[in-house]
C-alpha cells in the first residue's frame, strides 16, 4: 500500500498535492469515475501528469480502456465491475468464451478478474473504495512489471 502512494505520488505533478490527493483517496468509502480515471491513467506511462479528472478520462478513453460515456460523469460512485473492466484492458485479457462472444462486460470482466484472483469476489455491482482502488494499482503495477520482464526474458 506504502509502494502505491509513493508511485502515485511520483507519477504526478506537485508532491505537496499528490500526497494530499492520496491521502484523500484512502479516506473515500467510495471511490468515483474521477479516481479510477487518475488511478489508471497512471497505469498508461504517460510523462505529463493529468490536471484534471477529464484529462485523465479522455486519455483513457483514446486508448480505448474506458469506454466514452463513462467520462461524462466523473462523480459517479465506481463499481467493482467498472474496475475489473479496466483491469481487463489494462492486462489485455482476453476472457473466457463469454467474454469473447460478447465483448469486454462489466460482468464477465468482473468474473474473469475473480477467477484469476485478481479480485475477491464480492459482486460486480459492490463498491469500491479509495483504498482498494490504491491496492488494485499496486497489484496491476506488479503484473505488468512482471509482463515486462519475462518479455524481456523472451527475447533474443
Amino acid at each position: 500500500m506504502i509502494g502505491a502512494i509513493l508511485l502515485l505520488t511520483m507519477l504526478s505533478g506537485t508532491p505537496g498535492q499528490d500526497i494530499e490527493y492520496t491521502r484523500e483517496l484512502m479516506k473515500k468509502k467510495k471511490a468515483d469515475m474521477g479516481d479510477l480515471s487518475f488511478v489508471f491513467y497512471s497505469l498508461l506511462g504517460k510523462e505529463k501528469p493529468a490536471e484534471k479528472a477529464s484529462e485523465a478520462a479522455a486519455a483513457l478513453v483514446k486508448k480505448g480502456w474506458m469506454p466514452s460515456k463513462w467520462s461524462k460523469d466523473l462523480e459517479a460512485k465506481i463499481t467493482l465491475g467498472d474496475v475489473c473492466y479496466l483491469m481487463c484492458h489494462t492486462l489485455e485479457i482476453k476472457g473466457g468464451m463469454m467474454m469473447r462472444v460478447f465483448g469486454y462486460t462489466r460482468r464477465y470482466c468482473y468474473r474473469e478478474c475473480v477467477q484469476r484472483r485478481l479480485v475477491r469476489g464480492n459482486g460486480p455491482h459492490s463498491r469500491v473504495s479509495g483504498r482498494d482502488l490504491l491496492g488494485v494499482y499496486t497489484l496491476l503495477e506488479n503484473r505488468l512489471e512482471e509482463k515486462e520482464e519475462k518479455a524481456a526474458e523472451d527475447s533474443p
